[in-house]
């Protein structure tokens, strides 16, 4: 069934029906003077149907009157003198209460007369909730064409319009402030060659003859203002060609930084409830590691009792199984880094195989007594643009979820499949499990903030609602294909390929030929943790000159007496002088050695750290790393 829609009279008429946000006029008489096919759609009913309706009869009947005053009255003072957006329910034709968030504004139609123009918005943020039942306010109702203008003016949104070559005719006041920018700079700003290429390709689709949509971060080239705005851009059809367009802008910023603390507050909630399980997984390895060492020790004994050479190869065989532990935990540590971190805002080419991988390993635990995990991957598989740290997130989440729809009744008594592959231009990711089901109802229920089929303690009700909107803002979908009780249930993910095939991942150390000689060189070696230093050192120091040095102050004494170095590895995180300050000491007292300088960390975790390595983006080692990387960085 089509939109709801209004004869476009105007251009301000015109631009109202095209927001993607619904919108609301009550009249001076207190009867709907106006709603766009938004609000309409939103209420279930005809856009005629609803204009000359008494206005608080779209509330319930308990807030019809606050404090003696008709409800959209009371709500434009509210707004007026707190700024803050009101929640309020709303009554649909079929009775069903709507909770929306409520923006709202006034406009003078004529003298004396006041209309009341709402933004509608769905309930996302922290608002005031509108709550005092009295009674019910009545009136005539009188339709002016002008006042459409004054409308067009008083919404609390940006809205501009443009001719059918992209060049911006009209806006109103609120989007020169968003960009704080004037008229005369915007008017005649040709938008398809902006350097913003995401807005160029959404108001090219608009001229087009298609809807246009950008969400991201837009630096204004009148205003010079940074911002993250969310934009929509809709032609304006005439007799079958592209007469212009309407575009509606929304400083989002604010609302991001919300939902990305959201997010952070929920996968810090996920860390807690998947700790027990990771700390097995860790445990396991850092078992038999300790075994093999303690095993290898003996072994050696042995052989200096004996020189029964059987010893060795046992050290051997004993080190291989402590080097496989390690490296299992070295994987889970990397994984609950990418979990963990802070830097979920970033946008990059993401290998999705990868993050599935890291997802299983988080969420082994939950799902191994529950159930068989069988993975499908299509090799190859495109990148996807986003954050890999969000979308390990929704991942985790997923697994964990299917996990928990099984009962605990022991080893593989359930199924669990994850399926991925591409279709057309998008990477499709497949969750399937042979649990509970979501109980009977409307399934798009469970991406509603709160919402939740789990018992009373368990999750937080904001994790299938966090996934929808990551996997959303990065240009995809989520759904459920298909849930019964009792039989289980199948979500589906759909994002954007970037395009091109899979490219391998990029260590941070540069592969070099493996059988070239490192040859002699001189080595500085700088970590508070000396063991550590002292072991790597060993380690080298059949081949090389190495010198230890047991902190950053240690350091740039031995650098202020010998500057003659072939690699200087030096940890990040130390304290008192830390690799940083070392860092900038090497730069303004001895610049030459700067290409000789790896960084060793096992995680920047404070926000100098952070800043330090996005900015200068030096050479590193990730703790725990192995010593043919070290000896590559020798050869390059």
């Amino acid at each position: 069934m089509g939109r709801p829609r209004i004869p476009a009279t105007t251009s301000a008429e015109a631009t109202l029906d095209a927001l993607a946000d619904p919108v609301l006029v009550r009249g001076p008489d207190g009867k709907v003077l106006y709603v766009n096919a938004a609000a309409a759609t939103l209420l279930s009913e005809a856009a005629e149907a609803l204009v000359g309706r008494e206005a608080s009869a779209l509330v319930p009947e308990r807030l019809r009157q606050i404090d003696g005053r008709p409800f959209f009255e009371w709500l434009a003072e509210r707004y007026r003198t707190t700024g803050r957006p009101v929640r309020v329910p709303l009554l649909r034709h079929d009775g069903v209460e709507i909770h929306q968030i409520v923006r709202v504004s006034t406009t003078t139609i004529a003298p004396d007369r006041v209309a009341v123009v709402a933004v509608l918005r769905p309930p996302t943020e922290d608002v005031d909730l509108a709550s005092d039942p009295l009674q019910l306010s009545q009136g005539e109702h009188p339709t002016p064409e002008s006042s459409y203008q004054k409308v067009f003016d008083a919404v609390p949104v940006g809205v501009l319009h443009f001719d059918a070559k992209g060049r911006v005719t009209d806006c109103n006041e609120v989007f020169l402030e968003q960009l704080g920018s004037t008229r005369e700079r915007i008017l005649g700003l040709d938008m398809l060659t902006l350097p913003n290429k995401g807005v160029a390709a959404a108001v090219r689709e608009a001229t087009e003859g298609r809807e246009g949509y950008f969400e991201g971060e837009y630096t204004s080239v009148t205003g010079g203002r940074s911002r993250f705005y969310r934009a929509l851009f809709s032609p304006i059809m005439r007799e079958g060609r592209v007469e212009g367009g309407v575009g509606v802008v929304d400083d989002v910023t604010d609302r991001r930084e919300i939902e990305a603390r959201l997010a952070r507050g929920e996968r810090m909630a996920s860390l807690g409830r998947l700790a027990a399980g990771v700390v097995h997984e860790i445990n396991n390895p850092l078992a038999y590691v300790r075994t093999s060492l303690e095993l290898a020790r003996r072994e050696i004994t042995r052989f200096q009792e004996n020189g029964d050479h059987a010893h060795l190869e046992r050290v051997l065989e004993t080190v291989a199984h402590a080097e496989d532990g390690v490296e299992r935990v070295r994987i889970i540590a990397s994984d609950l880094k990418t979990f963990s971190r802070g830097d979920e805002g970033s946008w990059l080419l993401v290998d999705i195989a990868r993050v599935a991988q890291s997802a299983i390993n988080l969420a082994h635990n939950e799902i191994r007594h529950r159930a068989e995990l069988s993975v499908d991957i299509e090799p190859a598989l495109p990148r996807v643009l986003g954050s890999e740290t969000r979308f390990v997130q929704v991942l985790v989440n997923l697994l964990v979820n299917a996990a928990h729809a099984i009962e605990e009744k022991g080893e593989g008594r359930g199924r669990i499949a994850l399926r991925m592959g591409r279709e057309g231009g998008e990477v499709f990711i497949e969750v399937e499990d042979t649990g509970a089901g979501i109980p009977e109802g409307p399934v798009e229920r469970i991406f509603e903030p709160f919402w939740t089929s789990k018992p009373k303690g368990v999750g937080t009700g904001l994790g299938l609602s966090i996934c929808h909107g990551i996997v959303t803002s990065a240009g995809g979908d989520i759904r459920v294909v298909r849930s019964r009780p009792g039989e289980g249930t199948l979500i589906r993910v759909e994002l954007p390929a970037a395009g091109g095939g899979a490219v391998p991942f990029e260590p941070d150390v540069r592969d070099t030929d493996p059988d070239a000689p490192a040859g002699a060189g001189r080595i500085l070696i700088v970590d508070d943790e000396v063991k550590l230093a002292q072991t790597l050192a060993l380690a080298l120091g059949d081949g090389f000159d190495v010198v230890v040095a047991g902190s950053g102050r240690e350091a740039l004494d031995v650098l202020a007496d010998d500057r003659d170095w072939d690699l200087v590895l030096c940890d990040l995180m130390m304290p008192d002088v830390s690799g940083m300050d070392v860092y900038d000491a090497i730069v303004e007292q001895m610049p030459q050695l700067l290409p000789k300088l790896v960084f060793m960390t096992g995680g920047a975790f404070t926000s100098r750290a952070r800043q330090f390595l996005k900015r200068y983006r030096p050479r590193r080692l990730q703790k725990p790393f192995a010593l043919d990387e070290v000896e590559r960085l020798l050869r390059d």
